[in-house]
């Protein structure tokens, strides 16, 4: 498995796992912190890259660009609870 890591989240993880999950990437690495979270959601899915996130933004995209529920799940499971 292959992660993006959010801008959110810090690119030493890439580092940090890179035993574990080889080829991860980061946003900010790609470049790609100015865009718009459905651009970075179809990078994700173009380059076969589970995204990681700290942005409920992502969790709340409608179904219909969400193509593998899996992936749906994992995006929910990661969504911040509200204080």
């Amino acid at each position: 498995m292959k992660f993006l890591f959010d801008e959110n989240l810090s690119f030493k993880l890439c580092r940090l796992l890179s035993d574990i999950f080889p080829d991860s990437q980061q946003v900010k690495i790609l470049n790609l912190e100015a865009a718009d979270d459905r651009e970075i959601w179809n990078y994700a899915k173009s380059e076969g890259l589970t995204l990681v996130t700290q942005d409920s933004d992502f969790a709340d995209m409608p179904r219909s660009m969400v193509h593998n529920r899996k992936l749906s799940g994992f995006a929910a499971a990661i969504k911040q609870p509200k204080r």
